[in-house]
């Protein structure tokens, strides 16, 4: 498994066996060893299968959820994406975000350049839209 991350703090972290997340312990990631490798940047995401998307969603001033974090996350990486990739959000967003919010961010990257993804949240919840296809492809 391969992790991007924009804090170098946290790539380095990973690198070195530490965890910086509460609930997943230091023994636990260095166990895993080898298979989980941690880079800042983005172009190698074009070689994966599937992208997971972990960013927050805080509350914004009238305690509605922030997507900004997610729809940033998939303007960046749409236009490093693969023909086919998968993109899942890994967050706690309201219904309707990977239709929306997400969607919406990967077609806007991908316009740029890039190719046709799926869209999704864990948990058994799909996006229904159709693939997001690139401007030309």
């Amino acid at each position: 498994m391969s992790s991007m991350d924009i804090d170098a703090g946290k790539v380095w972290a990973i690198t070195a066996g530490e965890s910086y997340i509460e609930d997943v312990h230091s023994d636990r990631l260095a166990a895993a060893g080898a298979r989980i490798t941690a880079t800042t940047e983005i172009e190698p995401l074009r070689e994966a299968d599937a992208i997971l998307i972990c960013v927050p969603t805080p509350l914004n001033r009238n305690r509605g959820p922030d997507t900004s974090y997610i729809v940033a996350t998939g303007r960046a990486v749409a236009p490093h994406l693969a023909e086919g990739t998968l993109v899942v959000l890994e967050s706690t967003p309201y219904p309707g975000t990977p239709d929306g919010e997400l969607r919406a961010g990967v077609e806007e990257g991908a316009g740029r350049e890039g190719g046709t993804a799926g869209v999704g949240v864990s948990g058994g919840v799909r996006g229904r839209g159709p693939p997001v296809k690139a401007a030309g492809a």
